[in-house]
């Protein structure tokens, strides 16, 4: 078995396992739109970056059985790193709760700052697909005054072609939304009664083509089948342009 479907099948279970064992609500997950959502560690460049408090730590996967710690960073402020997704090739957005730090990559191990955006927080679910950036905010949660002064659940979208100066785009109120995915010009949003779905052909101007019952917290839209986590468990379900079936779920108790 090679390296990367190694990895893979790493991530993959570490998603189901941890979407299985507990009964509270989904830590915020953000995700690239080319990737897969977690909340607290990527691979970028054949490293492993993982976040902890205070601390950024890079793993070396030339044995991905065995990871190497390479680097660590540290933040000698207060706020914590709670949150961790790529942008592009080789950037990394990292969330605190008094916003996102913008960094970057391109030389493996080696992280250079480039930006602080206050517009995100590590309690925003966030998805980025080329230079667009697609937010879900909810009125009920305890950072949201951060950047949510109107205190209502929404999906926010930005430019970020400059980090260092986002552009609101588009706002759009949803009832309670939770997770995204991307799939091709399609977006998923999670929220309480189950999946909205957008054609985002146009990222400045979605346009509402499917809504489902589908039960959803986060989900894995990129992919064969797609993977939808809600507090029963995780569901397998197909996509069918325009639908959605479930193949298979994988129940807590299980």
């Amino acid at each position: 078995m090679n390296k990367l479907l190694k990895l893979s099948l790493y991530l993959l279970t570490a998603f189901v396992i941890s979407a299985c064992e507990y009964e509270a609500e989904p830590d915020p997950e953000i995700s690239d739109g080319d990737g897969k959502a977690t909340a607290d560690f990527i691979v970028q460049n054949n490293r492993l970056i993982t976040i902890e408090s205070n601390f950024i730590k890079i793993y070396t996967l030339t044995d991905s059985t065995q990871p190497v710690l390479e680097t660590t960073y540290s933040t000698s402020d207060a706020a914590e790193f709670e949150s961790i997704y790529e942008y592009k090739t080789n950037m990394l957005m990292i969330g605190t709760r008094e916003g996102t730090f913008f960094k970057d990559h391109s030389t493996p191990g080696t992280l250079t700052d480039l930006a602080f955006s206050e517009i995100i927080t590590s309690c925003d679910t966030a998805i980025t697909q080329g230079n667009y950036l697609f937010i879900t905010q909810r009125s009920d949660e305890d950072c949201s005054d951060t950047n949510n002064s109107n205190n209502k659940s929404q999906l926010l979208i930005y430019n970020i072609l400059q980090v260092e100066n986002p552009s609101l785009e588009k706002t759009i109120e949803i009832d309670t939304p939770y997770g995204l995915g991307i799939n091709g010009t399609n977006l998923f949003v999670c929220y309480e009664q189950g999946v909205i779905e957008f054609d985002i052909s146009d990222p400045t101007d979605p346009d509402q083509i499917g809504d489902y019952s589908q039960p959803c917290n986060n989900i894995i839209a990129d992919q064969y089948p797609m993977i939808l986590t809600d507090n029963s468990g995780v569901r397998l379900v197909e996509y069918a342009n325009p639908g959605l079936t479930e193949l298979a779920i994988i129940r807590k108790s299980e």
